[in-house]
């Protein structure tokens, strides 16, 4: 018998697929392959979803909530440097880009566009990674909400970036969008023992006085013991505590 666990971000919206064999398909055999089983095989197929929210209460406090699953891990803080610009948007489909210099050992990159009219159209934000020798590439895209979308990229690579802004449809007039970023750098723990808690508990973690003004709060899930792949475990619930930040 043999039992395999991974986690794995779930960062769109509705349903997801998950495809499951417990025998490698023809196409993909090789010589070093050994035959398929010829006896029956019982096999379970568990999926587990974890979900928190994290909220800043007054001013030294973190309330996290456990939302699905029982979990194991810690909270996390990062500080964040934030940035705000203007981008406009111009031509047959309202496009326009700006470039950002991407310093190494990031944490996560965050953009939040936001339309200056409410009636703008639909159009959509790409972050574009340039940093390697062979052009650009789409490293992340969203759908501009009316609201603002935030766009994230995780351990981006150092170098240069752009950020792209295009309608889908075509547009008479320019648009404007405010453009907020914010890049974290490495985190500190503030429950450093980690610990279980149940499905729909609620708990409570002081805020250290070196760490009151922390932009950001995290969850860590503990990642499956021996392997290799997850010794760091799962960063989920990225949460804003500056109102400022994207």
């Amino acid at each position: 018998m043999e039992t395999l666990e991974s986690l794995v971000v779930n960062d769109e919206p509705g349903n997801q697929g998950i495809y499951w064999e417990n025998f490698g398909r023809p196409e993909y055999a090789t010589q070093y392959d050994g035959p398929a089983p010829n006896v029956p095989i019982h096999a379970e197929l568990t999926v587990t979803k974890y979900a928190v929210t994290v909220q800043k209460s007054g001013s030294d406090t973190l309330r996290i909530t456990n939302k699905l699953a029982d979990i194991k891990g810690k909270a996390e803080l990062y500080d964040a440097t934030l940035r705000a610009s203007q981008l406009t948007g111009a031509g047959l489909h309202a496009s326009g880009e700006m470039s950002e210099n991407l310093s190494p050992n990031l944490v996560q990159w965050r953009v939040r566009v936001t339309p200056a009219a409410a009636s703008s159209g639909t159009a959509d934000v790409y972050l574009l990674n340039c940093s390697g020798k062979n052009g650009c590439y789409v490293a992340a895209q969203q759908e501009i909400t009316t609201p603002g979308q935030t766009v994230t990229v995780d351990k981006p690579q150092a170098g240069n970036w752009k950020i792209v802004v295009r309608s889908r449809d075509e547009t008479r007039y320019p648009v404007t969008y405010m453009v907020r970023e914010a890049l974290l750098v490495d985190g500190d723990a503030i429950d450093q023992q980690g610990g279980s808690h149940a499905s729909g508990e609620t708990w409570t973690l002081p805020l250290p006085s070196t760490h009151s003004d922390a932009s950001y709060a995290a969850f860590r899930i503990t990642g499956t013991p021996g392997n290799k792949g997850e010794k760091d475990g799962l960063l989920i619930a990225m949460t804003p505590l500056d109102s400022n930040a994207p």
